[in-house]
């Protein structure tokens, strides 16, 4: 996170050429995901990404039946609005 943060803020040198560098996305499997942001994952409750369901037990497996759900935000995500969905403090907010 240091060294992506100096980039960020210096921009990346190639030989004399300062190139200025955005994230637009991380691509990454759900464990990495999961720990990079610090919430809780597909397979728990309040783990849907998308919106702020709380998931049911139901026939053995986790389900999200509602259809109308609020979803989630980068606001609400920067605010930790569902604190049941948070871990601890993502390393993105850095």
């Amino acid at each position: 996170m240091e060294e992506l943060n100096k980039i960020l803020t210096n921009g990346l040198q190639i030989n004399i050429t300062i190139l200025n560098v955005h994230i637009k996305g991380i691509i990454a499997d759900v464990p990495v995901y999961v720990y990079i942001k610090q919430v809780k994952g597909h397979s728990g409750y309040f783990g849907c990404e998308k919106s702020v369901e709380e998931s049911e037990y139901l026939s053995g497996s986790l389900s999200f039946p509602e259809c109308e759900a609020q979803l989630r935000t980068d606001e609400s995500f920067i605010n930790r609005s569902n604190k049941e969905h948070h871990i601890g403090q993502s390393l993105l907010l850095d």
